[in-house]
Formats: structure tokens, C-alpha cells, sequence
């Protein structure tokens, strides 16, 4: 009888394999979804100090919060802020 891996396990695994190859770029979508609020926090802060590319897909906070550049769909209009730019940078738009 083969063991599976509940979808949760599967991704904490995925995760983790792949923050142990030291990536240039990660993809993450909704990589944090299904941790408790402390290990969330952990690993969010693990990664924002990885000096990476980091692409997130979330809805929780922990990684929104320690994003440098965040995009979100706001009633239906594209919305970018950033903790960098000024709010009139050309290439931001402020919602």
C-alpha cells in the first residue's frame, strides 16, 4: 500500500526543497497557506532575507507585508505600491 502525502505536507516539502536550492528566482503561490500563524511568520521571514527574486501569490500577510513591490486587484483595477518608490514614479500607479 502506497503512502500519500496530504496536499499540505506536499507543499511544506516542495517549499523547503526548494529554498534548499538556493534559488535566483522564486515562485511561490500561496506557498504559506496552511501553516500555523507562528511557523508562517518564520518562514516569511526567512525568505524576505534570502537575496532572491521573490514572485508571491498570497492572500495572508505575513509574506504581503515583507514584500518590496506589491500588485493587487482592487474592484476590478490593477493596484502597485512599493516601499521604495516615490508616489510618482512613472512606472507605479497608486490606486
Amino acid at each position: 500500500m502506497a503512502h500519500r502525502c496530504r496536499p499540505e505536507a506536499w507543499r511544506a516539502g516542495a517549499t523547503a526543497w526548494a529554498l534548499y536550492r538556493q534559488p535566483d528566482v522564486l515562485f511561490l503561490d500561496e506557498g504559506t497557506a496552511n501553516l500555523d500563524p507562528a511557523c508562517e511568520t518564520r518562514i516569511a521571514d526567512m525568505i524576505a532575507a534570502m537575496d532572491i527574486t521573490r514572485v508571491v501569490i498570497a492572500h495572508r500577510p505575513a509574506l504581503v507585508e515583507r514584500a518590496d513591490i506589491v500588485v493587487r486587484l482592487d474592484k476590478g483595477k490593477i493596484a502597485v505600491s512599493s516601499r521604495f518608490a516615490p508616489d510618482d514614479a512613472p512606472i507605479l500607479r497608486r490606486a
